[in-house]
C-alpha cells in the first residue's frame, strides 16, 4: 500500500511542475527585433537610418532580422564603417536597387538565420579583405548578386555548419574568394575573376 501512495505522488507532483510551466512559463531573454533601414544612403551605425530607432547588432539581450530598406522605392546604400567594421544579426533582406557594402577588414555575422538578398551585398576592401560568418545552417536567397569584386580577399566562414546559395543568386568574386570550414552548396552561379 505504501508503495502505491508514494506512486501517485510522484505522479501528482510531476504533473503539478508540468502544470505550472504550462500556465507560468519562463520568459526568454531574446529578445526579437525587426530592423527597418529608412531609405537612403548612410553607415550603418547611425542610428537614425533604422525603425525602431538604433543599430542592429545582436547581443546578450537582442537577436535581428534587418531590412534593406523594407521595400521603399528609394535606392539605399548601406555602408559599414571603417571605424566600426563588426556587426551580428540573426537574417537579412536586401530589396531590388538597395546594396549592403562591407569595408576593409569589416566581419558580418549571420546568427542562426538566412539572406534573402535581391539587390546587392558588395565588399569595397581592397587593402584587407572582408569577411561574412554563418553560425548555423543558412540558405542565401533572392534574384540579387554578391559582388566581392572590390576586395583583396574575401572570405565566408562557415563554423562546420551548411550554407546554401539558392538558384538565382549570382556571386562574383576575386581568385583568393575562400568558403572555410563547413559546406558551401552551389545551386546559384559563382564566376572569380583575378
Amino acid at each position: 500500500m505504501i508503495r502505491k501512495k508514494t506512486k501517485v505522488w510522484r505522479w501528482a507532483a510531476l504533473f503539478s511542475v508540468a502544470l505550472a510551466q504550462l500556465l507560468f512559463p519562463v520568459p526568454s531573454f531574446s529578445l526579437e527585433i525587426t530592423s527597418v533601414w529608412v531609405g537612403g544612403d548612410g553607415f550603418w551605425e547611425n542610428d537614425n537610418y533604422w525603425l525602431p530607432n538604433g543599430v542592429p547588432d545582436n547581443d546578450a539581450g537582442a537577436s535581428y532580422s534587418v531590412f534593406i530598406d523594407g521595400g521603399d522605392p528609394t535606392s539605399s546604400t548601406v555602408y559599414f564603417s571603417i571605424d566600426d567594421p563588426d556587426f551580428s544579426i540573426s537574417n537579412l533582406t536586401i530589396d531590388q536597387g538597395d546594396m549592403l557594402i562591407q569595408q576593409d577588414l569589416s566581419i558580418f555575422t549571420v546568427e542562426g538565420g538566412d539572406i534573402i538578398n535581391n539587390g546587392t551585398l558588395y565588399a569595397s576592401a581592397p587593402t584587407g579583405g572582408a569577411t561574412l560568418i554563418f553560425t548555423e545552417d543558412s540558405i542565401i536567397t533572392g534574384t540579387g548578386t554578391m559582388d566581392f569584386l572590390g576586395c583583396l580577399s574575401y572570405l565566408i566562414t562557415i563554423n562546420g555548419k551548411e550554407v546554401t546559395l539558392g538558384h538565382l543568386q549570382k556571386v562574383k568574386g576575386p581568385l583568393n574568394f575562400l568558403f572555410e570550414d563547413g559546406v558551401f552548396t552551389n545551386q546559384g552561379e559563382i564566376r572569380q575573376y583575378g
